[in-house]
């Protein structure tokens, strides 16, 4: 596991994740602006159809001309747990709703970073099938609470890199499980943005599977990830994303994986001494 991609360790103070932000900054305006798209098409197929009467009878003088009529406003809100320092945040979601203005749409997007509504991923999940929350951002271990055949996207080392897994998530197999999800839980999947790839850290130096026996890992709730983490070496323990960095602080985990723009927005630096780029799991998000 740890040697299948020639894995290094560096103090955690000292890895630049600069250059992995920016470059999911730019991909996350691309798929931002095919997130408007689709709010804005949302909207107009809920206008009424200027033809729904019929055409005019032959001969019947045509209709006086009138104003168009003022569209009515569309709030949604659109939640997710990742902090508002993330490039997914600051670089994509928090200039959405300007976007929309400018355009002149006449939908109104309201975001929440951080789990400062509703939660957890999971919680929030909750709330967008309840109807209580219009959007959100679940990664597919956790979608596949409504869905298995979600989490065998989350299998470590299952794919090579980003460019395989969206060729295979744009193919049959993409469409057939976000198909089951809209047939089975109602999640409608909006778009698909990279989330990055997934290292270690932990408080001393890891290099091998051996080296993690006792520590008690971080991991997202659900099957897969509590089989990653047994694969990983670590006692797997489920604590929610906006919790993390207290449990990290007080001794409740002594391990975490995550991408590094998550590590370095979270400020996972201040309370992990190591960073094992272990490159174990790629993953893609779905907006939902």
């Amino acid at each position: 596991m740890f040697t299948h991609r020639s894995p290094s360790s560096s103090h955690v103070g000292g890895v630049d994740a600069s250059r992995s932000a920016n470059r999911s900054g730019r991909r996350l305006r691309r798929s931002g602006a095919a997130l408007i798209a689709s709010l804005m098409l949302v909207a107009a197929c809920a206008g009424e159809d200027p033809d729904a009467n019929g055409p005019a009878a032959p001969g019947a003088p045509a209709p006086a001309p009138s104003a168009p009529a003022e569209q009515p406003r569309v709030v949604i809100d659109y939640a997710h747990a990742l902090p508002a320092t993330h490039p997914y945040h600051e670089c994509g979601v928090e200039a959405l709703p300007e976007l929309l203005v400018a355009s002149g749409s006449n939908i109104e997007l309201r975001t929440f970073a951080g789990g400062s509504a509703f939660g957890s991923t999971a919680e929030q999940l909750d709330a967008l099938v309840a109807g209580e929350l219009a959007m959100t951002l679940g990664g597919p271990g956790q979608v596949a609470a409504w869905d298995e055949r979600v989490s065998v996207l989350d299998v470590l080392d299952l794919w090579e890199s980003g460019e395989e897994l969206k060729e295979v998530l744009d193919g049959p197999l993409g469409e057939e499980l976000w198909g089951g999800l809209l047939e089975t839980a109602g999640l409608r999947v909006l778009g698909l943005g990279q989330f990055g790839t997934r290292h270690l850290t932990a408080n001393k130096r890891v290099t091998s599977p051996a080296d993690m026996a006792g520590l008690k890992l971080r991991v997202v709730e659900g099957t897969v990830y509590r089989l990653n983490g047994r694969v990983l070496g670590g006692d797997p323990t489920p604590i929610a994303f906006p919790e993390l960095y207290t449990a990290l602080q007080q001794g409740v985990a002594d391990a975490q994986e995550n991408p590094l723009s998550n590590i370095r927005s979270s400020g996972f630096q201040e309370v992990q001494d190591y960073v094992m780029l272990t490159g174990h799991l790629v993953q893609y998000f779905p907006t939902v």
